[in-house]
């Protein structure tokens, strides 16, 4: 755990944060959330909370800096030493599976896939068991309760023993928990209200996920309005001119949509499949790259990222024109310079960390560590067959972030540790002080829906509903939210009829004027990204 104290008066205890994930590391958001307090003017407004409250954060059980760690002892598990395995071990040719292929975008490879992911949750049930000789007889006891109603009674034990210290005795209430959580970290916010509702502070749940969805492994709400986020950038890109979009063209938002389509489908690997074409494979790895990397990872932040996303793009079309053996691992290192270069942007670290996407990573274990044991286990042991309808569903629920489902609902199938500590519900309900809720209009993780449904679950709330698009108002950059925000914790005010923000500008400067679910050049790109959902 981590505090960052209160830098004046009057002391009002502690905010705790959570930046979700699961599997990103409170510690270090913490640490760069500080920073950007102080030299970020959209983070300006959180000065007066760093005035009055210590802002903590902590690594939830088997996450980052927590002991013992949940890490599987990835270091030993290089992609060398995975890919050494596969091809030499019978494990990976008698497992009965079937080889399924498409609709198109889930990926050649689902197979290999899932066959890496039954290699590495075996490797971590033995780890943890004890059985490969290294395992910590901790470990097992750490990752069967390492489940979101765990971390909750964890908060219940640092607000007991806050409320015997010293700084607990100059607090009006120090048992109550005030909290700030983003993603995956309001599931932890919504859990703890529903569970100790008389234990509810202040308690703002920002980028709002459903938490029945959330335990019964159910995904679909996850990446709803992914698609209507990604249409803004045709939008923005237009509005931005030819001088900054590389991918601008032709008159109209439309005619970037247009180009864009073009572009997409000559990455089609099904038929580069049937076709037998030698770099099949290859244009796989872009379309999936494109899709659930390139693309739905600029979603969090687009006022960031969408200017490099069009040169990603200028640079995909313009290799496409004339493909050779090696492109496609030219554009991937293209790719990952423009990754790279966004990171880079400000010489502060982003406030939420960008998961390695190698699957041997350790962090990439944290997410079937905290996801796979906390839900109801319906991918447990399914075969591909079984997976067949529900990846269809999740491609017709979205283009972009359909693929991302897959792979997080994949990690699942062969994960066999599993919970002693679930809570699933009641959720709800009259608390102790209302909550918050917080949704940007176009989120492309956290659908704006969520935070409606979810708040009519408890009394008393408010929605703060931000015109922007990004994931949470971490990303949305609008600093009047902050300051409501900002109020309710040192107030406990709730936002009035004053609940509805106007934008900011956004990527390339630009403030899209009106709406953005009003905006009639948005409904025309929505419309037609929506008809490649299931291609």
């Amino acid at each position: 755990m981590v505090k960052l104290l209160a830098a004046g008066t009057p002391y009002k205890g502690m905010i705790f944060t959570n930046p979700g994930g699961p599997g990103d590391n409170g510690i270090e958001f913490l640490r760069d959330a500080a920073n950007l307090i102080k030299v970020d003017p959209a983070w300006s407004n959180l000065q007066a909370l760093h005035q009055s409250y210590d802002l903590v954060s902590w690594d939830v059980r088997g996450i980052g800096l927590a002991l013992p760690g949940a890490d599987c002892n990835a270091s030993n598990i290089s992609t060398s030493n995975l890919n050494a395995t596969i091809s030499s071990s019978n494990q990976f040719k008698t497992r009965a599976l079937d080889k399924i292929y498409g609709p198109e975008g889930f990926g050649l490879k689902l197979n290999e896939d899932l066959e890496i992911m039954f290699f590495l949750s075996e490797q971590c049930q033995a780890q943890f068991n004890g059985t490969d000789g290294i395992g910590s007889q901790y470990a097992n006891l750490m990752i069967v309760n390492m489940s979101t109603a765990s971390v909750v009674r964890d908060l219940i034990s640092i607000l007991d023993a806050f409320a015997r210290s010293e700084d607990g005795s100059k607090v009006e209430d120090p048992s109550l928990l005030n909290y700030w959580g983003f993603s995956y970290g309001t599931i932890i916010g919504e859990t703890f209200a529903s569970m100790f509702p008389d234990r509810a502070g202040r308690m703002a749940l920002d980028g709002v996920m459903n938490p029945n969805e959330w335990v019964e492994g159910h995904h679909f709400a996850f990446v709803t309005d992914a698609d209507d986020t990604f249409s803004t950038f045709f939008l923005y890109c237009h509005l931005a001119g030819s001088s900054q979009c590389p991918f601008y063209t032709g008159s109209s938002a439309h005619g970037i949509y247009l180009r864009f389509e073009s572009m997409i489908s000559k990455l089609n690997s099904t038929y580069a499949l049937e076709q037998d074409w030698q770099n099949a494979s290859d244009t796989d790895t872009a379309l999936k790259f494109v899709r659930s990397e390139l693309i739905l990872q600029d979603l969090y932040q687009p006022v960031r990222d969408f200017p490099y996303l069009a040169q990603g793009f200028a640079m995909l079309d313009a290799a496409l024109i004339n493909p050779t053996n090696t492109t496609f691992t030219n554009l991937l290192n293209g790719f990952n310079d423009l990754r790279n270069a966004a990171q880079n942007q400000s010489e502060q670290t982003s406030p939420f960390l960008v998961l390695n996407d190698d699957e041997t990573s350790q962090l990439s274990m944290w997410y079937p560590g905290v996801a796979c044991s906390g839900n109801s286990g319906i991918w447990h042991n399914m075969t591909l067959t079984e997976m067949f309808s529900r990846f269809k569903a999740f491609q017709e629920e979205s283009y972009i972030g359909g693929l991302g489902n897959v792979k997080d609902t994949l990690m699942c199938v062969p994960w066999q540790i599993d919970t002693d500590d679930r809570y699933t519900g009641l959720f709800g309900g009259k608390t102790k002080n209302p909550l918050l809720f917080v949704s940007n209009v176009l989120d492309p993780v956290t659908a704006i829906a969520n935070g409606r449904k979810v708040a009519a679950m408890f009394d008393g709330v408010k929605l703060l509903t931000i015109e922007a698009i990004g994931h949470s108002s971490l990303f949305a950059r609008n600093r009047c939210p902050f300051s409501k925000i900002v109020t309710y914790f040192i107030n406990g005010t709730l936002p009035g009829t004053d609940n509805y923000y106007d934008p900011d500008a956004g990527p390339w400067n630009i403030t899209i004027p009106g709406t953005l679910e009003g905006n009639t050049g948005l409904s025309e790109m929505k419309k037609s990204l929506r008809a490649l959902r299931g291609k």
